[in-house]
């Protein structure tokens, strides 16, 4: 579970501390990145993809 900690940064007193990944799931994460802006055979970036890997869940 993620939780708040205090930094020693004045632009940024606080940063979320999160587990480390691991090299596949690194691996994973790239690839559907990747993966939703495949164009082959005129298909379109898949938007709704890049969105839900890159916004926060609320």
């Amino acid at each position: 579970m993620p939780q708040l900690v205090e930094t020693e940064n004045a632009r940024r007193p606080f940063a979320v501390k999160v587990a480390p990944l691991s090299k596949i799931e690194i691996d994973v994460v790239t690839a559907e990145f990747f993966d939703a802006f495949d164009n082959r055979g005129g298909k379109a970036a898949d938007v709704a993809r890049i969105r839900r890997l890159i916004l926060p869940v609320a």
